[in-house]
């Protein structure tokens, strides 16, 4: 009588969601967007101009490139719980970066499908890990509003790919790749301190 009803358990206003641990998370998964669109949109033109392959050629490469994206992405998504993050994010981080360095340096269009298959095997398994370590820290969900901006990050990232063309026109076809693992490299460090605040909140929380 005369009380407020107490709010829903499961409703979370978005600025107790905001949390450094949720920026965080949105900024990983923007720079993983940007990867998308790069290796995506540019990779058949890079082997292209570097390696002059063909168009069947090109179009193989990117069906490797997006069937190891979709590979990584469910077999990171049934790792056992009890794997620790941080390993499994450095893990598939360097499968991509080696991935990138394998396009940056190969000479051969073999060579540029071990890096096509490396990059998108990484890149794949980075966003179902990378939610994973963002999910629940000390009871709280600082990725509670994030799915209502999932699109606007996606849209971003593909659009910032866009700007990949004039600067390749500028400095060369080489900048496609030299993003893609700029991008590889930031994504691992942002979800690494993901993985790692969130293992010090659930220390915390079970005190």
């Amino acid at each position: 009588f005369g009380l407020a009803a107490a709010a829903p358990p499961n409703e979370l206003h978005w600025r107790n969601a905001l949390t450094p641990a949720a920026v965080l998370l949105a900024l990983s998964l923007l720079i993983q967007a940007l990867n998308y669109g790069v290796m995506g949109g540019w990779l058949a033109f890079y082997v292209s101009r570097k390696l002059g392959a063909t168009v069947p050629v090109c179009l193989a490469l990117l069906c490797v490139f997006w069937l190891a994206l979709t590979s990584g992405r469910v077999a990171a998504s049934r790792l056992p719980r009890a794997l620790s993050r941080v390993g499994a994010l450095a893990g598939v981080s360097i499968a991509s970066i080696l991935g990138c360095l394998f396009l940056l340096n190969t000479g051969e269009t073999s060579g540029a499908f071990v890096g096509a298959m490396l990059a998108g095997g990484g890149l794949g398994a980075l966003h179902p890990l990378t939610m994973a370590a963002g999910s629940r820290r000390g009871g709280q969900r600082p990725a509670a509003f994030v799915p209502g901006f999932f699109v606007t990050t996606f849209l971003g990232g593909i659009l910032l790919a866009g700007l990949v063309g004039p600067l390749a026109a500028r400095y060369g076809v080489d900048v496609v790749v030299w993003v893609s693992l700029a991008g590889a490299i930031a994504a691992m460090l942002v979800a690494t301190v993901i993985a790692i605040e969130s293992k010090l909140s659930e220390a915390a929380a079970a005190r």
